[in-house]
């Protein structure tokens, strides 16, 4: 869980690096999405966030195939950042 947490966290500072939102303390993840004006960001966006709130929030055990499948959307996200 605290992985999942620290990819997403990684995300957010890839956007705010790329001034894709404004990152800041009292925003919520429903904040940022609003903020981010490409389409297929915002769609891969969307999926981690779920992903993440699911995972986090939801306090739900992940086994490694569960992580692993988690993990791909985070990397492909990030690779979408990077390339951009």
């Amino acid at each position: 869980r605290l992985a999942i947490r620290y990819y997403y966290l990684h995300i957010l500072k890839l956007m705010t690096d790329k001034e894709i939102i404004t990152w800041e303390i009292q925003k919520t993840n429903d904040d940022y999405l609003h903020e981010i004006d490409a389409s297929k960001l915002k769609q891969s966006f969307t999926k981690i966030t779920r992903l993440y709130d699911y995972i986090w929030y939801g306090d739900f055990a992940i086994d490694e195939s569960g992580f692993l499948r988690a993990q791909a959307n985070f990397t492909a996200m990030q690779k979408e950042l990077v390339d951009e």
